[in-house]
């Protein structure tokens, strides 16, 4: 804890008069800012009712065009395709692992 030597009296008043201006100013920003604060928030607001008013009378028109056909046989027929390749691929390989396991398996038991 670090030595203060003792103030005067003078320079004690000074500070407390300093430190009472300083508050004073930070209470006339706070001052400011709160009437900036207020002001925009009541712009905001009327500006919210304005774009309401103008939205309320909007109406909005979705039209969707339909003209392209899709054939969804060929879809389908395309799709089982890709997932009958897949499974062939799949099978394939389980036979392979399946081969090499079973190969690899009777090695195993003639060295016991």
């Amino acid at each position: 804890m670090p030595f203060n030597p003792p103030q005067s009296k003078d320079m004690q008043d000074k500070d407390v008069d300093t430190t009472y201006l300083y508050k004073n100013a930070l209470e006339d920003k706070i001052a400011v800012i709160l009437e900036d604060l207020n002001f925009f928030k009541s712009f905001y607001e009327q500006e919210l009712r304005e774009l309401q008013a103008d939205v309320k009378d909007t109406s909005v028109v979705v039209q969707m065009d339909n003209s392209r056909q899709l054939n969804m046989e060929k879809i389908l027929a395309d799709v089982k395709s890709q997932y009958e390749e897949i499974s062939a691929c799949s099978r394939k390989e389980a036979e392979a692992w399946y081969k090499n396991k079973v190969k690899i398996t009777p090695l195993t038991f003639r060295e016991c």
